[in-house]
């Protein structure tokens, strides 16, 4: 992540020295919002660092993340496809963020008082995918690694579909998905 800053401060300086020729990416205009977004990315990065508590730092979290998006079109000025891909995984991880921390909440509370076997005993993804420094070094999905997404024999899918209704399986399954694309794991890559 610390690479992106570099490439953020160089592509600043870089657009102030060479300029764009479209009107909302003039290095005047691009230079503070360009800024504005490498400094939130560093608060992301600082506050989520180490297996980060999201119950004490959620709301930080979810006022950068909204930050970002706010500032990251601006960053499609820079024409740069490492950094357009990086500013989609970010954008789709504060979306799943969101959904984990806010929207799931209620349906989360109700699988907790079922007391579930199914749940408590589900790990979606690979065990090395939840160790430190390991999540990014997994170089080679397969769909083996996440034969238990939805649960052993789907159990976690139907308690949440039983206990939370289709449309909020479909919101989890979606974000999971996300996180699966994101970080590599699942036979699944984002670009």
């Amino acid at each position: 992540m610390y690479s992106i800053f570099y490439l953020l401060n160089s592509l600043v300086l870089l657009t102030y020295v060479i300029g764009i020729d479209r009107s909302n990416c003039t290095p005047k205009v691009l230079g503070p919002k360009v800024t504005k977004c490498n400094e939130t990315l560093r608060h992301l990065i600082e506050i989520t660092s180490d297996k980060p508590a999201y119950k004490k730092i959620g709301k930080a979290v979810l006022k950068d993340c909204k930050s970002f998006e706010e500032c990251s079109p601006s960053l499609k000025c820079l024409n740069n496809s490492s950094l357009d891909i990086a500013t989609e995984n970010l954008i789709a991880n504060c979306e799943a963020v969101k959904y984990f921390t806010v929207e799931f909440s209620e349906c989360k509370e109700k699988l907790k008082a079922l007391d579930s076997k199914c749940l408590k005993e589900w790990n979606p993804f690979p065990d090395d995918f939840l160790k430190t420094g390991e999540m990014m070094n997994h170089t080679k999905p397969s769909k083996e690694d996440c034969k238990d997404i939805n649960g052993k024999d789907d159990c976690g899918k139907k308690q949440i579909i039983e206990t939370c209704g289709k449309l909020e399986w479909e919101h989890f399954h979606k974000h999971q998905t996300n996180i699966a694309k994101i970080f590599g794991i699942c036979g699944a890559r984002n670009r």
